[in-house]
C-alpha cells in the first residue's frame, strides 16, 4: 500500500485527475474512484480531499443528453463505473448516474468485453449496496448552469456552456470537439491527411497549446504536426495468445510489464511526422468558433471526418 500511494502521489494533479496513458480520461478516472473509496486514510491522508476533487472534475463531464465522458481524454474511455460517485452521496450525481443508466447512456455489462466486464459487476454491486444508504450531499452540476466556461490547463479540456449547447474541446488533440444537446451529441473527427500512393494515414497528434483570457474573449492557439498512425487491428491469434498466457504474467509479472511496453510502443505510441498543422478557437460570449491552417507535403490530401483516438484500449468506443 505504501508503493501504491507513493505512486499515486506522482500521479496526481492538482486539477481532481490521476495520469493516464498520456494525460487525463474521464472513464478510468472513474475506475480510480472506485478503489480509492477503499484505500484507508492510515496511508493516504488526502484521501477524502481527493475524492472531493475527482469528483469536482468529472461534474463538468456530465453531457446534457445523458451521457458521462467520450471520446475525449488521455484514452476516450465511455466506460463509467458508478460506485465511487455513489459513495459520495451527491444528489444531483445519484439522479443523473441513475437516469444515465436507465436509459442506457453510459455502456453496460451487456456491452462490455471480458476485460472490463468483472470491474463493472462489481460497481454496480457496491453501487446497488450504497445506494440509499449515504447521507445526502448537495452539488450543483455545471450542466444545470445556463452558461459557464471551465478551462483545466493542465489536462487540456475546455468545458463551455451556452444555453442548451454543451461543447468540450480537447486541446491535446489539437481543439478536437464534442459538442451535446439534450437531444443529440456529435463527436468531432481529428485532422488528418493520405498519401494516395501509399495509403498512409497522418493524424495531427500531440498537439501544444496556449490560452489567453482577458475579460471578454479566451484566445486558444494550437499547433501541431501529422503523425503516421498504425490502421491495422490487433490480431485474433494475438488476443487469443495473450488470454492463453495469463498464467504466466501471474507467476512473471515482469514479462506483462515489458510485453505492455511493446504493445504501446507498436500500436498505439504516433510514427514519424510530416508538415504542420494549426488552429486558433475563440471564445466569446459562450461562444466557439475557429479557424485552421493545413500545411502538407505536395499530393497530400485531407480526410474529411476522420474518426480515430491515439490510444486504443480495451474501454474505448462502447457508445
Amino acid at each position: 500500500m505504501n508503493n501504491i500511494v507513493k505512486n499515486l502521489h506522482k500521479l496526481w494533479s492538482p486539477e481532481g485527475w490521476i495520469h493516464e496513458y498520456g494525460g487525463a480520461d474521464i472513464g478510468y478516472l472513474t475506475l480510480s474512484l472506485h478503489y480509492l473509496s477503499d484505500v484507508s486514510k492510515t496511508y493516504l491522508n488526502e484521501k477524502d480531499e481527493w475524492i472531493d476533487e475527482i469528483i469536482n472534475f468529472i461534474s463538468h463531464f456530465f453531457h446534457l443528453d445523458g451521457s458521462v465522458g467520450s471520446v475525449y481524454g488521455s484514452r476516450g474511455s465511455s466506460v463509467i463505473y458508478p460506485s465511487g460517485l455513489f459513495n459520495a452521496g451527491y444528489k444531483e450525481i445519484d439522479e443523473f448516474l441513475m437516469s444515465s443508466i436507465n436509459d442506457k447512456k453510459i455502456p453496460l455489462p451487456m456491452d462490455l468485453d471480458d476485460t472490463n466486464f468483472a470491474p463493472f459487476i462489481n460497481s454496480l454491486i457496491r453501487s446497488y449496496l450504497i445506494y440509499g444508504n449515504v447521507a445526502p450531499r448537495n452539488i450543483t452540476l455545471p450542466i444545470h448552469q445556463d452558461k459557464y466556461l471551465k478551462i483545466f490547463n493542465e489536462a487540456g479540456l475546455v468545458i463551455v456552456k451556452n444555453g442548451n449547447k454543451q461543447t468540450i474541446l480537447d486541446l491535446n488533440k489539437c481543439g478536437l470537439e464534442a459538442v451535446f444537446t439534450n437531444l443529440s451529441s456529435k463527436r468531432g473527427s481529428l485532422p488528418a491527411v493520405s498519401s494516395p500512393k501509399r495509403g498512409d494515414i497522418f493524424c495531427a497528434l500531440n498537439s501544444s497549446f496556449e490560452v489567453s483570457e482577458d475579460t471578454q474573449i479566451t484566445n486558444i492557439s494550437i499547433a501541431s504536426k501529422f503523425y503516421k498512425i498504425n490502421t491495422k487491428p490487433i490480431s485474433s491469434l494475438s488476443i487469443v495468445g495473450s488470454r492463453l498466457l495469463m498464467p504466466v504474467f501471474i507467476l512473471f509479472p515482469r514479462i506483462l510489464k515489458y510485453l505492455k511496453k511493446f504493445i504501446v510502443f507498436k500500436y498505439f505510441i504516433p510514427g514519424k511526422s510530416l508538415g504542420e498543422y494549426s488552429k486558433i478557437i475563440k471564445i466569446q460570449d459562450f461562444t466557439v468558433t475557429s479557424e485552421q491552417v493545413y500545411e502538407t507535403p505536395k499530393n497530400y490530401g485531407i480526410i474529411k471526418d476522420y474518426k480515430y483516438h491515439p490510444i486504443r484500449m480495451a474501454s474505448q468506443n462502447y457508445i
